[in-house]
């Protein structure tokens, strides 16, 4: 069970956020976490598994609702990966969603891979997709965020992978997000296609969420271009590079993978990972969702 669901518990019953997260225990299963929930009246929140809602996104973009690879997946509860299929549904700047799918901090569960439906998303102006994670800020600051940070990489034919260099500028873990660049999971998810309807542009202006823009790709072999301690692979070519950021027949991405930072090797520390918060109980990150901007259809 993920820190979204013991937030949420907290929150239900009115305990304040910074006395949640340092003093609550997570339920050990989703049946736990309905019978919490059952005795504040909020039952009904996980009454339904993911399977049962059905994904959308604003006009003029495209939700990744096929999973692709996913080794956690039980397909149960948490770890049921249409959860990060089936729509975003943030839970604001202060409490976490229950509709996410977890990953493992560390070994083969700690990666998925999600594509979008007979489409890719193509190179535009600005940020080309937003992928939802799950943090919220507790003690009332942005600087004091609960955050499981994901390492993005993308792909035209699920094999060659590009990132996007992210970097972390402090020694031991921070929960200030200012400290973890080209991350995701270090932005609130404020969209919420439920409560919070957006358009395409106030999404990607307004909606939460950590955005990347093709244009940033990073050509490279070390882990700040590709997590290669979780997924073997030769790193980014230039060409690569290329057909990601192309708009033609056989360019663009098509694939986005998703790997907690915890399993992978931080570039400036050696062959130490990047550090995770000890509040995350052992799990990973929370995946909400992947939105695409300029979709096109496949060739």
């Amino acid at each position: 069970m993920r820190r979204c669901a013991e937030y949420t518990v907290c929150a239900l019953l009115a305990l304040s956020a910074q006395g949640c997260f340092l003093t609550s225990k997570k339920p050990d299963d989703q049946s736990g976490m309905l019978a919490l929930l059952a005795l504040a009246g909020g039952a009904a929140s996980l009454s339904a598994t993911c399977s049962s809602y059905t994904g959308s996104a604003p006009s003029g973009t495209a939700l990744a609702d096929v999973v692709t690879s996913a080794p956690a997946n039980t397909g149960s509860g948490f770890t049921d990966s249409r959860c990060a299929t089936n729509g975003v549904r943030g839970g604001g700047d202060n409490q976490g969603s229950t509709d996410v799918f977890s990953l493992s901090a560390t070994g083969t569960g700690a990666v998925m891979v999600l594509s979008f439906n007979n489409q890719k998303i193509t190179n535009g102006t600005g940020a080309d997709f937003l992928v939802f994670e799950n943090p919220f800020n507790y003690n009332g600051s942005a600087s004091t965020r609960f955050m499981e940070p994901l390492v993005v990489e993308v792909s035209y034919d699920g094999l060659s992978w590009c990132g996007f260099n992210p970097s972390y500028s402090s020694g031991t873990y921070s929960t200030n997000p200012a400290n973890w660049t080209r991350f995701a999971g270090t932005n609130n998810v404020l969209y919420n296609q439920d409560t919070n309807s957006l358009s395409s542009a106030a999404l990607f202006s307004s909606g939460g969420g950590d955005s990347f823009d093709l244009a940033n790709l990073v050509t490279g072999t070390s882990a700040g271009a590709n997590c290669l301690s979780v997924a073997s692979n030769s790193g980014c070519a230039a060409g690569n590079v290329a057909t990601l950021q192309g708009t033609g027949a056989s360019q663009g991405v098509r694939y986005v993978r998703l790997i907690a930072a915890s399993a992978c090797t931080n570039p400036n520390a050696g062959s130490a990972v990047f550090p995770q918060d000890s509040g995350a109980f052992g799990g990973g990150p929370d995946v909400d969702g992947v939105i695409g901007r300029y979709p096109a259809s496949l060739p």
